[in-house]
């Protein structure tokens, strides 16, 4: 169970395990991943990063060697790129589409 801060966005540490919920539908529409929660109908369309990012969740993995394995493709900073992935999986986590599970 991952707690969640004052502003209602949850609190995650690099050791916080990411994993698609179950449920989900997923297809492409003019090339952006659309993904639905079959059991409350929220869903989200992904442009190309977002969808790259959705990939890279495909198996249960830790925040931190999510962020590792981004920064060592792309040229950004870890401190930024922990930033935007956490604030992606707050999105994602108020939709119902990923669980969170910090031990």
């Amino acid at each position: 169970m991952v707690k969640e801060n004052n502003s209602g966005k949850p609190r995650l540490a690099d050791c916080t395990l990411i994993a698609h919920a179950s449920n989900l539908i997923t297809a492409y529409v003019d090339e952006e991943l659309m993904i639905v929660n079959s059991q409350t109908g929220n869903f989200i369309q992904l442009n190309a990063s977002a969808s790259n990012l959705w990939q890279r969740i495909e198996a249960p993995i830790a925040l931190g060697t999510l962020c590792d394995r981004i920064t060592e493709q792309y040229d950004v900073s870890r401190e930024e790129c922990r930033s935007h992935v956490v604030e992606w999986l707050g999105q994602m986590h108020a939709l119902g589409l990923v669980e969170l599970e910090t031990n």
